[in-house]
């Protein structure tokens, strides 16, 4: 009679292990009891928690990645200022290119962000005021200097979409 007493002793036991709410097993939580830190144990709780953050770990990379992309872009554009009329246009194509992909991967993200909006709205205006300049081999010193300032706004402003994506949640 005392091995079916045991029996149902140790089914109830793990029964236990299953039947925690998602989100109860923190890692972090110092609080809780032993039991508490077996059940999440073998339930897989702690496993869950640590796929979760590796992959916002994964996603932050994917769009770090893509930021960078951008800035170098948005420099090897302002130095090919001072090379042929080729140069410059396949490096202002390379910005258009990687500053889109950077915008789009934001907007997929799907911020309900009213400032981020704001943000990348004047970001694709801005983009698309750059995509529609012509280059001309007989740019003055006056243009020259505006195409770097235009540059070096939109690489502000890679910067600033960079902090609040990473801002947010």
């Amino acid at each position: 009679m005392k091995p079916r007493y045991l029996l149902v002793l140790m089914l109830a036991a793990l029964g236990g292990c299953g039947s925690l709410p998602p989100g109860a097993c923190d890692p972090n939580n110092a609080d809780v009891s032993i039991f508490r830190k077996m059940q999440c144990d073998a339930s897989g709780g702690y496993r869950e928690s640590v796929d979760r953050k590796e992959a916002r770990l994964s996603a932050a990379q994917e769009e770090n990645a893509l930021f960078r992309e951008s800035l170098a872009a948005l420099e090897a554009q302002q130095a090919s200022y001072k090379l042929p009329l080729q140069a410059q246009q396949q490096a202002r194509d390379q910005v258009v290119s990687s500053t889109r992909r950077l915008l789009d991967q934001v907007k997929q993200k799907g911020s309900t962000d009213k400032k981020l909006q704001a943000q990348l709205k004047l970001a694709e205006k801005d983009l698309a005021e750059l995509q529609a300049q012509p280059i001309t081999a007989s740019a003055g010193n006056a243009e020259i200097a505006a195409r770097q300032r235009k540059a070096q706004e939109l690489e502000q402003m890679v910067k600033r979409l960079r902090a609040s994506v990473l801002q947010a949640p």
